[in-house]
């Protein structure tokens, strides 16, 4: 899973936002962000969070 919403616009999410998503597999986020995901409700459930150059574009 790949999100594009860099650490100082992310927001804490529905307990339920990710209840059909497997939380073992690797959630990207933009370089930087992982810490903040890290400790942001909702977000903090996955196990794997990777920071990598992300294209904004695509």
């Amino acid at each position: 899973m790949v999100s594009h919403i860099p650490a100082s616009e992310l927001f804490a999410i529905d307990c339920s936002t990710f209840d059909r998503i497997d939380k073992n597999c690797t959630l990207y986020v933009p370089r930087g962000a992982k810490s903040t995901y890290a400790r942001t409700p909702g977000w903090n459930n996955f196990t794997r969070i990777v920071e990598q150059c992300v294209n904004l574009t695509e």
